[in-house]
């Protein structure tokens, strides 16, 4: 089958490498497809290498622009189907439903955020498949859930074990640092954003803790390097680093819920209320604070049981053998139920 899989972001590279170099093997067609952005286009050619790999359409600044430029995507994607025979649409997000429908064609959408309504309702809208946690009051005939989180594609046990050995690059031990992601307020999820990094290094370097930052603005770089340890982007094993720390600190949602899935307890400060935060909220591991007395009195709590985040970090796994879904298998389940695969 000729299936297209479309790109917005760095992370659904790693949420669909797994699915596309499964069904490589079973010799299948596949097409990559993406937004112009950022690193994006790097990132998608070295982590999925020997792929066919197309642009299409042009990022949004506002809302507006956002919808406008996704139409028109949509249509330059209708040729683009219809030259290369594709059959099926693969995407987090609904940027190809549009022109799937219109082509006739079937499209499946992932989905995580509940609260980015104007995504959610074009997904609703359009896919054939709209694809999303099982916490998401949703309902329809198109409508299909699973239990758990989308970072579950690539951090499941089945694909992941964190290296102590990328830690040697930066002169870090576990346990020693907490890591700091900053991200520059350029998305309409982080327009409210209330923390300020300078703030934050000093808070923690006040409780005798390394900084280990991870930073997107890097015109900061020269301001900050002399107060913490700054990672060398793109960094190798990123994931291997959150996993490690002590905590982590980070205003992006993705992030958080990666450091929670690793058994890392994670404050998020994005100052988004997000369903499907819920079950890290309840488990504990993860905490949604905003002002800096909040993240200090956090951060002193936990460093009071020296073995407590090897307690949480057993609980995390055991609902991630027990409980939650493994996300490439999700994702397989349904490409195939198309292919006619019923692996």
């Amino acid at each position: 089958m000729n299936i297209l899989f479309d790109f917005q972001h760095p992370v659904d590279v790693n949420f669909f490498k797994n699915t596309i170099n499964t069904l490589k093997n079973d010799n299948h067609n596949i097409f990559l497809a993406f937004r112009p952005r950022g690193s994006l286009e790097r990132i998608l050619r070295y982590e999925l290498p020997g792929f066919p790999v197309f642009s299409f359409g042009k990022h949004g600044k506002n809302i507006v622009s956002k919808l406008c430029f996704n139409l028109l995507r949509e249509k330059e994607l209708l040729k683009f189907y219809k030259d290369n025979k594709i059959e099926l649409t693969c995407g987090f997000g609904p940027l190809t439903t549009i022109s799937s429908k219109v082509f006739g064609i079937p499209s499946l959408a992932f989905e995580d955020d509940y609260e980015y309504k104007i995504n959610f309702y074009y997904a609703k809208l359009f896919a054939t498949r709209h694809i999303m946690p099982k916490i998401f009051p949703a309902n329809g005939k198109n409508v299909h859930f699973f239990n758990g989180f989308k970072e579950l594609a690539y951090l499941h046990p089945n694909y992941y074990k964190p290296d102590p050995g990328a830690l040697e690059e930066y002169g870090l031990a576990p346990d020693e640092y907490v890591f700091v992601r900053e991200v520059a307020n350029i998305s309409l999820n982080y327009q409210n954003k209330k923390n300020n990094i300078f703030e934050l290094i000093e808070m923690i370097k006040s409780l005798g803790l390394k900084t280990v930052l991870s930073l997107e603005d890097k015109s900061l770089k020269n301001k900050l390097e002399k107060d913490c340890i700054i990672l060398k982007e793109p960094v190798k094993d990123i994931n291997s680093i959150l996993a490690f720390a002590k905590m982590a600190i980070t205003s992006g949602d993705t992030m958080a819920r990666e450091a929670s899935l690793l058994g890392t307890y994670t404050i998020y400060t994005g100052n988004r209320e997000m369903l499907i935060h819920e079950d890290f909220y309840k488990i504990g591991i993860m905490f949604n604070e905003i002002s800096r007395e909040e993240i200090i009195g956090r951060v002193k709590s936990v460093l009071e049981d020296k073995n407590d985040k090897q307690a949480m970090k057993d609980k995390i796994d055991s609902m991630i053998i027990n409980k939650w879904d493994d996300m490439t298998k999700v994702i397989l389940k349904h490409i195939n139920d198309f292919t006619g695969n019923k692996k």
